[in-house]
């Protein structure tokens, strides 16, 4: 079972920080690659996953591709 977790705005920040498990982190305003789904998306737009007893970070395109925070690439702002 899967649950996706509704994070206002204003705890999306805290919830990155406490989620994101690589140096450096993203902004909430940058703009990410998910290599499964093949699409850009801004990190705010990010999903909290409930799955196997453990919480994951995803992409917005998780549920048709799976794509998991592992499978985020940093867009070059000169694309």
């Amino acid at each position: 079972m899967i649950e996706i977790y509704e994070i206002s705005y204003k705890k999306k920040a805290t919830v990155l920080k406490a989620l994101y498990p690589f140096i450096p982190k993203p902004s909430l305003e940058d703009e990410m690659y998910d290599i499964h789904a093949n699409k850009k998306f801004i990190v705010k737009e990010f999903l909290v996953a409930r799955e196997d007893g453990m919480n994951l970070l995803v992409s917005p395109y998780y549920f048709e591709s799976g794509g998991s925070v592992i499978d985020w690439e940093p867009v070059d702002p000169k694309e």
